[in-house]
């Protein structure tokens, strides 16, 4: 049986012959390439405009929520503006009531303030170091609370030996619940063979001055009763 060509496997690539003059080639690859080059540059074009409306559509949200922002910043403020008189009110009160409390009762009581302190410390524990310090009577408070601003009238600085780091916890925690309290800092604390020493600053406000005279008022009530 005859092989026909065709049906002879393909070997390698077909051949091809370039009849063109080396000119007329270069002319042809330069048309190519400006072609492909103006192609691009389109492309680009079209991708720059793109990022431009995006951008400038950006921009009009943009202005347009500040712009909302900034009415309803206007509307709270108008509105704020009709009770401004009641916020002033708020605040003349709790001047004149501070005032007060200083002018009844100018005096704390330290009995009162000692054994709060001597009672807040947990059982094993004992107080190596108690000082209390706060201005007389006819001197203003020179120390304020960092974060409220208020006036600090007593600072009590008391020195304890516990027997674990969680007996201190407690401790601030019960300072928490004293009248006038403001802060506590544990400025020291020392691991020792028998436990810890540890030494606090707590901090109390005008709310002492109130508890003082809630306190001298029930005893002297015990002693009428």
């Amino acid at each position: 049986m005859a092989i026909k060509v065709k049906d002879l496997p393909v070997l390698g690539a077909a051949p091809r012959a370039d009849f063109l003059p080396p000119k007329i080639r270069e002319l042809h690859e330069g048309r190519k390439n400006r072609h492909n080059l103006a192609i691009a540059s389109l492309a680009v074009a079209s991708l720059c405009a793109i990022a431009a409306m995006l951008a400038n559509a950006q921009l009009f949200a943009s202005e347009t929520r500040l712009s909302m922002v900034e009415t309803a910043t206007s509307d709270i403020l108008t509105q704020q503006s009709h009770y401004s008189d009641i916020v002033e009110l708020i605040n003349d009160s709790a001047n004149l009531n501070a005032a007060y409390t200083v002018v009844s009762e100018k005096e704390i009581d330290w009995a009162v303030l000692v054994r709060q302190i001597k009672k807040a410390v947990p059982a094993g524990g004992s107080i190596l170091e108690l000082a209390l310090t706060a201005p007389s009577s006819n001197e203003s408070p020179t120390v304020t609370a960092p974060l409220t601003g208020q006036d600090i009238l007593v600072s009590a600085k008391v020195g304890m030996s516990v027997a674990n780091f969680q007996d201190v916890e407690f401790f601030l925690l019960d300072a928490r619940q004293w009248a006038g309290y403001s802060n506590a800092t544990i400025t020291s604390m020392v691991k020792k063979p028998t436990g810890y020493v540890a030494s606090v600053v707590v901090n109390l406000g005008i709310g002492v001055l109130e508890k003082a005279k809630l306190a001298t008022a029930d005893a002297t009530a015990k002693v009428n009763n």
